[in-house]
């Protein structure tokens, strides 16, 4: 367990947790004389984070017309879904291709 000291304050934000984590938490009022009791435990779960860029990325020509392209997924382990953005030349239309 860690400790969190709040003043005398009803509000108060622990922060540099670790992202999509469990955390079971628990309360106590304490005076000159002492500690209270601890309140019943809760559990609450930190929101999980964008995921960072994906690493490794690497693109090797295949064919004449086609392109090989590879990576490694960010630390983020709960992807969803990948964009492919990729255009012609300079000047080409940018595309979108979406994958699972």
């Amino acid at each position: 367990w860690l400790k969190h000291n709040v003043d005398d304050s009803l509000l108060t934000t622990v922060s540099s947790l670790v992202e999509d984590e469990t955390y079971t938490v628990r309360v106590l009022a304490f005076t000159s004389v002492g500690d209270g009791p601890l309140s019943d435990p809760i559990q609450v779960k930190t929101q999980q984070g964008v995921p960072g860029q994906p690493m490794n990325f690497r693109a090797e020509a295949k064919t004449e017309t086609s392109i090989g392209l590879t990576w490694s997924p960010s630390r983020q382990e709960s992807i969803v879904k990948y964009e492919l953005y990729y255009k012609e030349g300079d000047l080409g239309k940018e595309v979108l291709k979406s994958f699972e």
